[in-house]
């Protein structure tokens, strides 16, 4: 709940504070102590442009500033799918462009085209 309000309510302007704390709780104590287990966190994109420079980088969307900026410090792996115009799918777990991806999982390039979960586990074995 949020200010008395059940938690399916839409969160108001005071309320992103708190939100944020929980979210940032959440995600701290369910998923990056889980052992053993495999978890996936899903969210769209969120892309920033810098006001001075122009330069535009892609992370997930979440609401807040200050999770933002921690979110991908609390996982091991965060990777990047991109759908082309193409309809090829295609899954970044290194740097790619301006987005954010990292793994300390997979292993291979940095891409897995129409990556599947056999695909994925391949890249697990790879050695760099």
């Amino acid at each position: 709940k949020m200010d008395g309000k059940p938690s399916s309510a839409m969160p108001e302007i005071q309320n992103y504070g708190s939100h944020n704390t929980e979210f940032r709780q959440f995600l701290y104590w369910k998923v990056t102590k889980v052992k053993g287990k495999h978890i996936f966190v899903l969210a769209h994109d969120h892309t920033h442009e810098d006001e001075k420079t122009k330069v535009r980088t892609t992370a997930p969307l979440v609401t807040g500033q200050k999770i933002f900026d921690h979110l991908p410090g609390m996982f091991k792996d965060v990777w990047h799918m991109e759908h082309g115009d193409t309809g090829k799918r295609t899954l970044h777990y290194k740097k790619y462009r301006r987005t954010t991806a990292g793994s300390l999982t997979l292993k291979g390039g940095g891409t897995i085209e129409e990556p599947t979960f056999e695909k994925v586990v391949e890249e697990t074995k790879k050695t760099n």
